[in-house]
């Protein structure tokens, strides 16, 4: 309700909701914007006077999609609610990208200097973190990645937030080296400095996964419970692990199985070979 408050000290002529949550609908409501976009979602559109229809499949397990559903990454229906504003024009969409500048590209490289990065080597980005339990890979199995990736001459560089800074140190504590640690370190703006940088980033379903491609950053990505149909770094050169042979695609934040099998299931082995064929490749 504070959020609500301070929203209304401002005037807006138009508020964007790209999720179908209450409160993110809620807080569009208090902004008082002249236009309110957003997903008809569960009846939610009450707070919303510009509504597109959400597609189910976007909240809903990968074993409930209908029998040769189309899916579209979620990126593509943002732009398509954009349509419904004027903003853009309505076309094929085009693969978001982020323009570094040179000033971003001197931050970001000092930034890295300032943590002693050996720009000699191979940057690789290591991103274990989601704010989702069931998104993680094991940490210990980063750990044991982030060793043999230094023996190979890779420079490690831990990425993530504030609130990820003493799992990152855990990975380090287990690999039994010295990676770069920047989690808590940069703001988002940074962060996207830092990324372009990097030759290759691991990382597991999450956000820093797109920003990275968005401004060309190859990826292998780790997933489980969330469907890459929908959230896959759009673009080429990024490569997807997942498996699929006893339980995958819920997009529950929270595991109810007896063991986290489509996690657990994916190896070191198998994320470190994807890393080597990539360095093969480049």
């Amino acid at each position: 309700m504070k959020i609500g408050r301070l929203l209304k000290a401002d005037e807006y002529d138009l508020t964007i909701v790209l999720d179908y949550s209450f409160l993110s609908q809620l807080l569009a409501y208090f902004s008082k914007a002249y236009y309110r976009l957003g997903y008809d979602y569960r009846g939610r559109n009450v707070f919303l006077n510009i509504t597109a229809k959400a597609p189910k499949y976007l909240n809903q397990p990968v074993e409930k999609y209908e029998k040769g559903q189309k899916v579209w990454p979620e990126y593509i229906h943002w732009q398509r609610l954009l349509f419904l504003t004027g903003l853009i024009e309505e076309k094929i969409p085009e693969t978001p990208r982020i323009k570094v500048n040179a000033n971003e590209k001197r931050l970001g490289r000092d930034i890295l200097k300032s943590e002693n990065v050996d720009f000699s080597k191979s940057l690789i980005g290591i991103n274990p973190f989601s704010r989702h339990v069931s998104y993680r890979w094991p940490i210990d199995r980063f750990g044991k990645l982030v060793k043999r990736l230094s023996a190979d001459g890779w420079q490690v560089i831990i990425l993530g937030g504030p609130s990820d800074i003493s799992l990152a140190k855990e990975v380090a504590r287990l690999s039994k080296c010295n990676p770069i640690i920047i989690a808590g370190k940069t703001s988002l703006k940074d962060l996207v400095s830092v990324l372009s940088f990097l030759k290759l980033l691991v990382s597991v379903d999450t956000g820093t996964v797109h920003l990275a491609a968005s401004v060309g950053v190859p990826t292998i990505v780790i997933y489980g419970p969330g469907d890459p149909q929908i959230w896959a770094p759009p673009g080429e050169n990024h490569q997807i692990l997942q498996d699929k042979r006893y339980c995958y695609g819920c997009k529950q934040p929270n595991c109810y199985q007896k063991k986290h099998y489509c996690l657990e299931n994916i190896s070191v082995d198998q994320v470190y070979k994807a890393v080597q064929r990539f360095g093969k490749n480049q």
